[in-house]
């Protein structure tokens, strides 16, 4: 695990959405499910280093999925192939894959860290902590996972061929009509699950923990918050007391719904607690 900012050249761009890119970075780091980078644009006004999930690892690569939603993001988008960025990694926790029947949760760009996982249990990659050695020795995985349209369904070829997958889109204009919690109590009863591992918007998460846990499902959940460091010195990523940058970003679903900030409060740039 490296805490200094190394180069790293992008290797490929895949246009997801119109303001959704995945770029593969050449790197050795060899990333577990749920493991982040923080990432800085080295030219440009954005200057910030920002945390970015994860989303697939390869030989001599990995691979971040970024939607611009601020002056970083935009420059992350803007970058060409053969440029560097400098990043650090990688950090955080894991995915920490228990029971045979599992289902993987995920809507907007939190389908990033699910799309590792499904590639890790599918056996197409190494993963230490997937229960897996190779195709078809893991876990039963399927996956549920949620988007605006169609034309934002990101990640989802790789999703198809590594786990059978269920898409709901909130136009209904791909796979199943409405959100995710719409469809997520059948998923979990029909298909027999005993886990699941979810990341997305908060308020969908929310709801997904309390529904899966009314259905007697446990799960674990990868949170995001603010991080100015990304290496548990600033505290500004706190939730529940626990830095989500290193004893998280993934949590026990149980932990959260027991906690005080899920869905009801967080730590803003200026260090004062804000709603959701």
């Amino acid at each position: 695990m490296a805490f200094r900012p190394e180069p790293a050249e992008v290797l490929r761009i895949i246009d997801e959405a119109p303001d959704v890119r995945t770029l593969h970075l050449r790197s050795r780091i060899e990333p577990e499910p749920g493991n982040f980078v923080m990432l800085w644009v080295p030219d440009g006004d954005a200057s910030d280093e920002i945390p970015l999930s994860i989303s697939d690892a390869g030989e001599g690569y990995i691979a971040i999925t970024v939607k611009a939603v601020g002056p970083t993001t935009n420059a992350i988008l803007d970058l060409a192939m053969g440029d560097k960025v400098g990043m650090t990694g990688p950090l955080g926790n894991s995915f920490e894959v228990k029971g045979k029947r599992i289902l993987l949760v995920g809507g907007g760009v939190g389908i990033a860290p699910i799309h590792l996982l499904a590639r890790s249990l599918s056996g197409d990659r190494s993963c230490t902590s997937c229960q897996t050695d190779g195709p078809g020795d893991g876990p039963e995985a399927r996956a549920l996972v949620g988007y605006p349209s169609e034309g934002a369904a990101m990640l989802l070829e790789g999703l198809s061929r590594a786990c059978p997958t269920t898409v709901v889109t909130e136009d209904g204009s791909l796979g199943l009509h409405g959100l995710v919690t719409d469809h997520l109590h059948d998923a979990l009863i029909s298909n027999e699950i005993d886990m699941y591992y979810a990341c997305g918007p908060e308020p969908m998460l929310v709801k997904v923990a309390e529904i899966a846990e009314k259905a007697g499902v446990p799960g674990q959940i990868s949170m995001e918050r603010l991080m100015w460091c990304g290496r548990g010195v600033c505290g500004s990523c706190l939730l529940d007391g626990q830095r989500t940058c290193r004893e998280g970003p993934v949590f026990d679903s149980e932990r959260l719904l027991s906690g005080e900030d899920l869905g009801r409060r967080r730590l803003d740039e200026y260090g004062r607690w804000r709603g959701p």
